[in-house]
């Protein structure tokens, strides 16, 4: 399918029907760091591959969304915290250029897990490490300008672990999730509190 450098991996797949220039790529990275570059920008790639955005030594591609450019996006971090803002905080930007701060991070060894393109006004589910989830509907997270710390999504606890995703989901949706034995889980949103 695709053939890797020693120390690449994916670790996102977009969906692409045609290439327009009123869409854009919105990319977020361990780090905190957003960024959005027009769609047209990686039309023509060469089969070696182009550079899609420039990554510090220490941080990594986490999530990738087609947008429009006035979309909402909500970053989540694996210590519980999220934040809401729009896409027009931030300018279109080159494929070489690294973003700009999405969110910071209260705690150090903080990270960002996901990102979400908020459509509609469903709930926000926040899937914790030891199997522990929470539901929190859409309009609890405030739209703020990007930059800033977020708000507790859901409590990082000993008992919970970390986070490891989150989603937009719909009161009728089925979801599975995957243990690290390869185990395949199967519930409804329903069944989880918010």
């Amino acid at each position: 399918m695709v053939k890797l450098g020693e120390s690449e991996k994916i670790v996102s797949v977009l969906p692409v029907k045609e290439f327009k220039d009123d869409q854009f790529v919105l990319s977020v990275t361990a780090g905190g760091y957003v960024k959005k570059t027009e769609l047209m920008a990686y039309s023509n790639i060469r089969a070696s591959g182009i550079i899609g955005l420039k990554l510090d030594d220490d941080d990594q591609l986490v999530a990738c969304a087609i947008t429009n450019g006035k979309q909402e996006v909500l970053i989540a971090t694996r210590m519980g915290k999220a934040i809401r803002f729009t896409e027009e905080d931030i300018r279109p930007m080159g494929r070489s250029a690294r973003g700009v701060t999405g969110v910071k991070f209260s705690e150090e060894e903080d990270k960002v897990i996901g990102l979400c393109v908020v459509k509609g006004e469903d709930s926000i589910l926040s899937v914790c490490e030891n199997g522990y989830g929470k539901r929190t509907p859409l309009d609890e997270y405030r739209v703020q300008p990007r930059a800033g710390k977020g708000i507790y999504t859901i409590k990082v606890t000993e008992r919970n672990g970390p986070v490891v995703g989150i989603m937009q989901v719909a009161e009728d949706d089925h979801l599975m999730v995957l243990t690290s034995s390869g185990k395949v889980k199967r519930f409804t949103v329903s069944e989880v509190g918010k």
